[in-house]
């Protein structure tokens, strides 16, 4: 099993146009046949998921960063700031992009059966749990733009145990075009889903 740190574990603090080049580096090595995802944990060989006919889904925003009018914080203090109609708002958010992620898994793996997680995860359910790590909600208005910028990592686990782990960022441009969070969000969540469903697919064939 490889462990290693990745480059994208970045505080809250990170500039913001230093992960929309990591996005734009990810999306040109997809091109390029080469993996827009950084590995941080690895099984095998041979993998743990290699095989695996079923993947059902999760998701974690307990260790999430979230960057708001109050700039960057604890998704726990960030939630205590707001008020309801505030909180309500965000939680919209937050649950478009776990929509989205299965999403892009769900649409990367036709072979596949993918369900959302219950419960505890039985001995040999093959599980990722999509553990959102920083959010930038970004914003749109006509004198000035902030991109929408999302952190993830994809944690890969059979039964109890966790067997692989990797991360993903992305960025979506606030534009006349993508005006609402909302829709970046979605956006940038699809992509992470397609790229965690395209790690799996290598697996299976072996790479």
């Amino acid at each position: 099993m490889t462990t290693m740190r990745s480059p994208w574990d970045a505080g809250g603090g990170r500039p913001a146009r230093l992960l929309g080049w990591c996005a734009v580096v990810a999306i040109g090595l997809m091109a390029a046949g080469c993996s827009p995802w950084r590995v941080v944990q690895r099984s095998g060989p041979p993998s743990a998921l290699k095989g695996a006919k079923a993947v059902s889904v999760a998701y974690d925003d307990s260790g999430m960063t979230v960057h708001g009018i109050w700039g960057w914080s604890p998704i726990q203090v960030y939630r205590g700031k707001m008020n309801e109609t505030q909180r309500k708002k965000f939680e919209d958010v937050v649950a478009n992009a776990n929509k989205s992620l299965f999403a892009g898994l769900h649409a990367g793996l036709p072979g596949v059966k993918t369900s959302q997680a219950t419960g505890k995860a039985a001995a040999d359910e093959v599980r990722v749990t999509f553990k959102h790590l920083r959010l930038r909600q970004g914003k749109f208005a006509v004198v000035f733009a902030v991109p929408t910028e999302m952190n993830v990592q994809a944690v890969w686990s059979v039964g109890d145990r966790v067997v692989d782990i990797i991360q993903v960022a992305t960025s979506v441009e606030s534009t006349i075009t993508t005006p609402s969070i909302h829709q970046r969000v979605s956006m940038a969540s699809r992509r992470l889903g397609g790229w965690t469903a395209n790690f799996f697919n290598k697996i299976q064939q072996g790479k």
